[in-house]
């Protein structure tokens, strides 16, 4: 437990349905997503004495890509997590709009997810699918989730190309630093990168195989 609040690691619980589903097929599914959400935080209250570090729940949204449909169907999906015990939400970032050169309906879509959020003290991260991205793109990215209000900004979901880097996360803490956290996400597989991050100025890491790389291990995992 000390451990892991030494590093920084998120102690995370999250629905593996809600992460790879999109969002027409977390809507078809969502009364049963939303019984097992339920279940989870039954569980996690029951147990939370034994997690040293403390859980937190969170809802992934706009996977993968960060498209999604009308801002206000998002918002009503958004609320039920946060009734139902999310205290973060994680969001991709609209990649074909800002690819496009639509930065402000990217603005927009992240200021909606914010405006739900706040006012219920959850924290919102903003993942970029920085394997898309040139790191000029990446400093751009990050000054609009920063107007929008965002949190964090992080880098990958694990279903786009590449992962964290060290130059990534350089250009991250160079823009918003101090002001966003910075969560790198993806690739990180072993001890010494973890704590590579954390020096660099990482406030989490996304880390596919916990356990494995807190004991000091190599995760096998493809995030």
């Amino acid at each position: 437990g000390e451990r892991m609040r030494t590093a920084g690691l998120d102690c995370v619980v999250r629905s593996e349905e809600m992460a790879v589903m999109g969002l027409t097929e977390v809507v078809r599914h969502l009364p049963h997503i939303w019984r097992e959400f339920r279940k989870l935080k039954k569980a996690i209250r029951a147990h939370q004495s034994r997690c040293h570090a403390g859980m937190r729940i969170y809802q992934p949204q706009y996977y993968e890509y960060g498209m999604g449909s009308e801002l206000h169907f998002h918002a009503s999906i958004l609320a039920l997590a946060i009734e139902d015990g999310a205290r973060e939400l994680d969001m991709v970032m609209n990649i074909g709009k800002f690819l496009s050169g639509d930065f402000e309906a990217v603005r927009r879509d992240i200021a909606a997810v914010v405006g739900v959020a706040k006012p219920h003290g959850v924290l919102v991260k903003v993942i970029q699918e920085s394997g898309y991205l040139t790191l000029e793109q990446v400093a751009h990215a990050c000054l609009i989730s920063e107007e929008a209000g965002a949190d964090f900004v992080k880098t990958s979901t694990g279903f786009g190309p590449g992962s964290a880097t060290p130059e990534i996360i350089a250009v991250m803490l160079d823009t918003v630093g101090g002001r966003l956290s910075v969560k790198p996400s993806g690739g990180i597989r072993d001890w010494q990168t973890a704590v590579n991050y954390l020096a660099q100025g990482a406030t989490r890491l996304g880390v596919g195989s916990t356990e494995a790389v807190l004991d000091g291990g190599t995760a096998n995992d493809n995030y």
